[in-house]
C-alpha cells in the first residue's frame, strides 16, 4: 500500500522518492491521486505540491513513455495550477510541465495539443515573468524556444523567426543586470543558431549564397543611392552573408552612409562578362553589433587598416527584402528574391 510522510519537506521529498522507485508505470496515476487527496485532507502548503509534481517531471522513465506518460503529463497539467508561485522553483514547475506535455504530443504528432501547451507555458509565463524578470526570464525563454521549434516542424518559419526573435530580446533585456543568472543558456543559443537558418530560408537560402557568389565574381560593384534628388554612383567591393543576411561595410563619416541614413532604398549593379550583369535593389539597415562588424572585418582583413569593430566609424549594412536580377543580351532576365 502506498504511504506519504509529511513530517518535513525533506522527509516528504525523500518519501515520494522512495515510492517512485519502486512504482510500475502504471502506478502513477494513482499515486498522483493519493497526493491530491491527501493533500485536500491535510491542507498541505504549496511547497510540498511543487516539490511532488517536480520529482515526477524529473523521473525520464516517465516522461519518455508514451503509453503512460502523456495521461500522467496531463495530470500533472490539470493540477498544477494550484502551486502558488513564490519563487522560481514553482514557476520552472509549472512551465515544465506544460513543456514536456507539449513535447509528448507533439512525438505522438497530436499538433493541435501540443500547440496548446506550448502556448499554456508562455501564457503562464508571460503572466508572472515580471515577477523577478531577471531569474524567470530563462524559463520563460525555455517555452519559447520550443514553440518556435514547434512552429519550425511545421515549416511556419515566419511565425518561427519571430518567437526566436522574441527570446534574444528577453534575453538582452536583462543579460547586462549583475543579479541576473542564466540556467537556460542553452535557449538562447539554440535561438540563434536557429535564427541563422530560419532567415536563410525565408530569405531565400542558396539563392543568396548565388548573389554572393556573382558579386565576389565581379570583385567591384556599384552601389547608387540619392542624394536630395540627384543620383549618386560609386565602386565597392565588400560583400558577405551573416546570420542569413546579405552585407555590405563602409564608413560613417562617408557621403555613402550619409545617403543611405536619409534614403535607405539602393541598388547595386556589377559587371559579370562581356554580356551579363546582375543589379541587386533593396533596402539597408544598419547593424551595429560588434559582432556583425568584426565578421566582416574578419573576413577582409584588408580593411583593418582603415576600421575597426570597436571604432565609432565602422558601419555595416545588410539587405533587407532585396531583388536581384541577372540579364544578359543573350538571355531574358532571371530574378532572385532574398
Amino acid at each position: 500500500m502506498m504511504k506519504i510522510v509529511y513530517s518535513s519537506i525533506d522527509e516528504f521529498k525523500e518519501s515520494i522518492k522512495e515510492l517512485i522507485s519502486t512504482l510500475n508505470l502504471d502506478e502513477y496515476q494513482e499515486l498522483i491521486y493519493l497526493f491530491e487527496k491527501e493533500v485536500k485532507r491535510k491542507k498541505q502548503k504549496e511547497d510540498y505540491l511543487a516539490n511532488f509534481y517536480r520529482l515526477l517531471l524529473d523521473n525520464t522513465s516517465l516522461v519518455n513513455n508514451a503509453k503512460y506518460g502523456l495521461d500522467v503529463l496531463k495530470s500533472i497539467c490539470n493540477n498544477v495550477e494550484k502551486i502558488k508561485i513564490n519563487s522560481l522553483f514553482e514557476y520552472k514547475v509549472i512551465i515544465d510541465a506544460y513543456v514536456l506535455t507539449g513535447i509528448m504530443t507533439f512525438q505522438l504528432k497530436r499538433l493541435d495539443e501540443s500547440k496548446i501547451y506550448f502556448y499554456k507555458a508562455i501564457n503562464f509565463g508571460e503572466q508572472y515573468r515580471n515577477y523577478s524578470k531577471e531569474n524567470y526570464y530563462d524559463a520563460l525563454n525555455c517555452a519559447y524556444t520550443w514553440y518556435a521549434y514547434f512552429f519550425m516542424m511545421m515549416k511556419k518559419y515566419d511565425g518561427a523567426e519571430k518567437i526566436y526573435n522574441r527570446v534574444l530580446t528577453n534575453y538582452n533585456e536583462v543579460k547586462d543586470d549583475p543579479n541576473y543568472f542564466v540556467t537556460e543558456k542553452e535557449s538562447v543559443e539554440t535561438s540563434k543558431k536557429n535564427l541563422i537558418k530560419l532567415r536563410s530560408i525565408n530569405n531565400g537560402g542558396n539563392n543568396m549564397e548565388e548573389v554572393l557568389k556573382l558579386l565576389k565574381q565581379a570583385r567591384i560593384y556599384y552601389l547608387a543611392t540619392i542624394d536630395k534628388d540627384e543620383p549618386k554612383v560609386r565602386p565597392f567591393g565588400t560583400a558577405e552573408i551573416f546570420e542569413g543576411h546579405l552585407y555590405i561595410q563602409t564608413g560613417k563619416k562617408k557621403e555613402v552612409f550619409k545617403q543611405i541614413k536619409k534614403n535607405n532604398k539602393v541598388e547595386i549593379c556589377a559587371t559579370l562578362s562581356d554580356s551579363k550583369w546582375i543589379r541587386i535593389s533593396g533596402t539597408l539597415v544598419l547593424d551595429d553589433r560588434v559582432e556583425a562588424k568584426k565578421y566582416l572585418l574578419d573576413k577582409n582583413p584588408h580593411l583593418r587598416g582603415m576600421y575597426d569593430e570597436n571604432d565609432d566609424n565602422t558601419a555595416v549594412l545588410y539587405f533587407d527584402k532585396a531583388t536581384a536580377t541577372i540579364s544578359s543580351f543573350t538571355e531574358a532576365p532571371r530574378v532572385i528574391k532574398f
